[in-house]
């Protein structure tokens, strides 16, 4: 397997996650500066609800299809029956979430999260026709298509926010959400466009094409939840003891990471689908040395990026904050440490959806989920959001080593395999010299 053969792929994924920094600054700027604690922390909890149900819909329906993309050759069967599963699971998760979310409310000691859970479903709508067209177009690695459509969605919205903070009527947290919808809206419309062609459609899927998304789904929802789970509790476990204050406090520390989430989203972009595709080929040993070359790469990115966060918090919440928010740089550069394990869980996590493994992945993030749960709620209720941090840190290690333990029994990498790797990254460097 060359390096360079997917080169044109992996730097449109690039520039389509360099988006996310790009809106995160912007966001930075034009949102958190202006928004008042309370109104920030009302918005981030309705955003995570929306967050959590967006990327289940996703497990349940549409990343099977990703996955029997190349395997199942009716595709308008395979497209519908993902999206049946998707928005039945919606359908289903809206109506309890909607019976209980006052009681929800108070829990979080946030008044205003009734009254805005609206948005929840609203924000689904909006986003259906983008969900659905990213997903198809990563299966079949228009990774460039997939940048149009993101550019699209964050243009706009910081394209409004650019707008409603200068004309002085950007305030609230239901300002933001609307902005989100409206950008939605503006991205579905484009995303379909843009994969219309590859669009098919079929009302009556085979049972049996029901049956084998659901399948693979079940697992993938299950490691769905346990991730989300894993990935937001804070966030609400420190509402429920602090109030939406605090997770404003919070939240300013942890949207650095969204350079984090680049990688994460990156790799998700393009592994799943070359993993799949080799796993189709039965190609088990180049997935091997995908995974390997992944793995060495992504640490000598990651430790760059840990490194810019760790020694650059103070300056970081000068620029962007000038002032708000004090303290959050210790979160963050606490929260930046989970950079040294995350090359191996979101590699790990990918192979083994590929290669029919989900249930693998499930466990792992089973167990870890469960840890993270316990480290929150005993470390938020004694230390406030620093036990946030600690726990963060420590359950993504913990995740890091079952994820890596289970892919090495399937796939049988070795250490000395990544290691070996610097050759490359060392031939690929040289490459680049000589073109210059």
């Amino acid at each position: 397997m060359q390096l360079t053969r997917h080169l044109d792929k992996g730097l449109w994924a690039i520039a389509d996650k360099s988006l996310w920094a790009i809106y995160g600054a912007g966001f930075m700027f034009l949102a958190i500066r202006v928004l008042p604690k309370e109104e920030l922390g009302n918005f981030v909890l309705v955003q995570n609800v929306f967050i959590i149900l967006n990327h289940l819909s996703i497990c349940i329906g549409l990343s099977p299809m990703v996955k029997y993309m190349y395997e199942i050759k009716d595709r308008g069967a395979l497209i519908a029956a993902a999206v049946y599963l998707q928005v039945g699971f919606m359908l289903v998760a809206l109506a309890l979430l909607w019976i209980a979310r006052e009681p929800f409310g108070r829990l979080l000691r946030s008044p205003e999260f009734s009254s805005l859970f609206y948005f929840v479903p609203l924000l689904f709508i909006a986003a259906f026709g983008k969900l659905l067209a990213i997903e198809i177009m990563r299966s079949l690695f228009r990774v460039r298509d997939v940048f149009w459509s993101d550019l699209a969605y964050f243009g706009t919205n910081l394209g409004l926010l650019i707008l409603l903070t200068r004309a002085g009527r950007f305030d609230s947290a239901r300002d933001q959400l609307s902005i989100m919808a409206v950008s939605y809206v503006v991205s579905s419309v484009i995303s379909l466009a843009l994969c219309w062609r590859s669009l098919q459609w079929n009302w009556k899927p085979p049972r049996e094409v029901m049956q084998r998304l659901f399948h693979f789904g079940k697992f993938l929802f299950g490691s769905g939840i346990n991730g989300q789970i894993y990935e937001r509790m804070d966030v609400f476990i420190i509402s429920a003891f602090s109030g939406p204050p605090e997770v404003a406090v919070y939240y300013s520390a942890k949207i650095f990471l969204r350079v984090y989430d680049m990688y994460r989203q990156a790799v998700n972009l393009l592994a799943l689908p070359v993993f799949a595709r080799l796993k189709a080929e039965s190609r088990l040993q180049d997935i091997r040395i995908v995974y390997e070359k992944g793995v060495f790469f992504s640490h000598v990115a990651l430790l760059v990026v840990m490194l810019a966060l760790l020694l650059g918090a103070d300056l970081l919440y000068q620029v962007f904050y000038q002032g708000r928010y004090a303290g959050g740089e210790v979160f963050l550069r606490g929260l930046s440490l989970s950079g040294l394990f995350l090359a191996w869980h979101v590699l790990s996590d990918s192979v083994l959806a590929s290669i029919g493994r989900p249930d693998k992945s499930f466990r792992a993030r089973t167990l870890a989920t469960l840890l993270s749960v316990a480290l929150n709620l005993w470390l938020i209720s004694n230390f406030g959001s620093y036990g946030a941090v600690v726990a963060a840190v420590l359950s993504t290690a913990f995740l890091a080593v079952l994820m890596t333990v289970q892919a090495k029994a399937e796939i049988h990498f070795t250490w000395a395999g990544i290691w070996q790797r610097h050759r490359d990254l060392t031939n690929f460097v040289r490459a680049g010299v000589r073109r210059l």
